[in-house]
């Protein structure tokens, strides 16, 4: 273990400190409000070039046992809503969620559609090269309000944000997640 730590201290001074903090600039600081629910906004990629769309999402990690609604929430609840703006080196604004597939949560005679544990909720951001400062880094910042619940409902909301510099489009670590959402849309 202490042998691990070595590594990474020199790993740190050697200089790849700001590769990993280049890796990690596809989510944002994790915000959580009252402990049932971590929220971080997140991208694709790890850079944009300001032309080509963006996905972005709000990612909630939920606390065991808790769930949060999908857009028909069923016999109770109410969905997350979502707007992210971009400004800086690129601009551009985003509300629409593309839903994954909910589950069903029963309780008595009543039914709910909702997520539990890690979830993705992406949407497509449009971009245009921003007049006042083209090619430069891009701040996405999202507001973002939810209900998480177990047996009872507490309303929560965020406000993140992430900067991407300018560059072509890499994946980030984040990129899988908008696959797997992607991979399971609602069906009739």
């Amino acid at each position: 273990m202490a042998l691990l730590f070595a590594v990474c201290a020199t790993v740190s001074g050697a200089g790849l400190t700001g590769a990993w903090q280049q890796a990690s600039a596809a989510e944002s600081a994790p915000v959580s409000t009252t402990g049932h629910s971590v929220a971080t906004l997140i991208t694709d990629t790890d850079t944009t070039d300001g032309r080509a769309p963006l996905h972005v999402a709000l990612r909630l990690k939920l606390q065991q046992g808790w769930h949060t609604y999908w857009r028909n929430p069923g016999d109770a609840g109410e969905a997350p809503a979502v707007t992210v703006t971009a400004d800086g080196g690129a601009t551009g604004k985003a509300s629409t969620i593309l839903w994954p597939t909910p589950h069903r949560i029963p309780d008595a005679s009543l039914m709910s559609y909702a997520y539990t544990g890690d979830v993705v909720l992406p949407m497509a951001l449009a971009l245009q090269p921003a007049a006042a400062q083209p090619g430069g880094p891009t701040t996405l910042k999202a507001h973002a309000s939810w209900l998480v619940c177990e047996n009872g409902c507490v309303p929560e909301e965020a406000d993140l944000s992430v900067t991407l510099q300018p560059g072509p489009a890499h994946p980030s670590a984040e990129a899988p997640q908008f696959a797997a959402a992607a991979a399971a849309p609602p069906v009739p």
